[in-house]
């Protein structure tokens, strides 16, 4: 039997997990944090790593040139902050080579889907007014419930924009959208829905904006642990179809305008690291799942999976972004276009399709039993032909929607509540439709 002398120490297995006691795989100082699979580093090495994933991210795609000007999207949380600092140090006259671009800075405020009060709304917008301030770039604000006004936008309207002075002046000409917006918001049944919504909404408003200013790029804070959620998220509420454009660094779905991802390299990890080393301050800003529990909506769900994966093997967001990544799209430039969310539509599909079966479901599901329709029974009473009507009108709009924009559409109690910017491309196709038949009677036919 060993035995261990007076004196003697047993030297203790060193966790992988952890920087303490580790060097740096660069230059061998002491390591500050793991970022990958046993890769330590210092805080030079690791500002640099960042920096290099960052910039490496825009040399590569070579879509940003010199003098372009990219608006960049700022939240005010975690990775946001660190996107702006990054642009912030590429432009300073002490980097070894600075960035080309000019930025301007666009905060959407989106409070008026929380239940919060006017003094931290208020609060909160003082807070990434006097960020961007900080920066001395150009910067703008909008609110969510400009959303609903982007359908039929021409050159005369008005902007769905602010300077950052007119903090009051946006929330007193928002104040009669923010009703729309909340019963918009409260006729849909789940948080899923609610999320769907509003993220899309927000993508709209932005492309929105960046058209009225004149600009045709767009950079986005999306990191990979947040492209890994996304691309689960995605898949289960019926948008795979758009896994491949929700998760390249270029978003293709736009035919003029760009949205890139400079970060998409890094976790969410090293970005709130990066944060704490360069003394960044985010603004917490809640969101509709905020204390919620872990089944709240299939994003905040798939988020904990995703999370409680990682934290154990190290690798499980990386390789779902790669797996992500290989799932490409066919190209079709005359293939026709979801009317809220931009993407092309995935629903031509045949009848013996899962699409139709899982349509079909639901409606037995909704209704109880096979329709009249279905089974042959006249449909008399007044409650009934309201249902068909409004049965009809979804119809319709599921016509120019993608499958996952048709969920979304379906989660509404009441077709009254649809927002101008699902069914824009909806009405004039029904008006096309209505002069057609009337007109039916003086058009020829094949057979004439």
């Amino acid at each position: 039997m060993c035995s261990v002398a007076d004196g003697d120490e047993i030297a203790k297995p060193r966790d992988k997990n952890t920087s303490l006691g580790r060097k740096c795989m660069k230059c061998e100082e002491d390591g500050f944090i793991i970022t990958r699979v046993n890769d330590a580093f210092c805080r030079k090495c690791f500002t640099v790593y960042v920096v290099h994933k960052f910039r490496s991210a825009i040399g590569k795609s070579k879509l940003v040139r010199d003098g372009d000007v990219v608006l960049l999207a700022y939240s005010g949380g975690p990775s946001s902050t660190a996107l702006l600092h990054l642009v912030e140090e590429g432009l300073s006259p002490r980097a070894h080579k600075k960035l080309r671009f000019k930025p301007v800075i666009l905060h959407i405020d989106e409070s008026a889907s929380l239940d919060l009060s006017a003094d931290i709304k208020k609060e909160n917008l003082m807070k990434i007014c006097e960020r961007i301030k900080t920066t001395g770039y150009q910067g703008y604000i909008s609110s969510i419930e400009q959303g609903l006004t982007i359908s039929g936008l021409t050159c005369d309207s008005p902007p769905l924009y602010r300077q950052l002075d007119e903090q009051d002046k946006l929330m007193s000409h928002c104040q009669h959208k923010m009703a729309e917006f909340t019963e918009v918001l409260s006729s849909m049944k789940s948080l899923t829905a609610k999320e769907d919504f509003i993220k899309t909404l927000r993508t709209q408003l932005i492309l929105s904006v960046a058209k009225q200013m004149g600009y045709s790029k767009i950079m986005t804070a999306d990191t990979n642990s947040r492209l890994a959620v996304n691309i689960l998220s995605d898949i289960a509420q019926g948008r795979g179809s758009q896994v491949s454009y929700e998760t390249s660094f270029y978003d293709s779905r736009y035919n003029d305008m760009m949205i890139l991802r400079p970060i998409r390299d890094l976790s969410i990890k090293e970005v709130a690291v990066y944060d704490q080393m360069n003394d960044l301050h985010p603004v917490f800003i809640p969101t509709l799942t905020t204390k919620g529990s872990y089944g709240s909506s299939i994003d905040r769900l798939t988020e904990n999976f995703v999370t409680g994966l990682q934290a154990d093997y190290l690798s499980t967001v990386s390789n779902i972004v790669r797996t992500g990544e290989k799932l490409g799209v066919e190209e079709n430039e005359n293939k026709d276009i979801c009317t809220f969310c931009q993407s092309p539509l995935d629903t031509d599909v045949g009848q013996a399709s899962a699409l139709v079966a899982v349509e079909f479901s639901q409606k037995l599901s909704k209704e109880g039993r096979p329709s009249a329709q279905i089974i042959g029974e006249p449909e008399h009473n007044h409650t009934a032909n309201n249902i068909s009507h409004s049965s009809h009108l979804r119809k319709k709009f599921d016509k120019n929607l993608c499958y996952g924009c048709r969920i979304t559409l379906s989660e509404m109690k009441d077709v009254k509540t649809i927002p101008p910017v699902m069914i824009s491309g909806t009405v004039s196709i029904l008006n096309r439709e209505k002069m057609k038949e009337e007109i039916a009677d003086c058009l020829l036919t094949p057979d004439n």
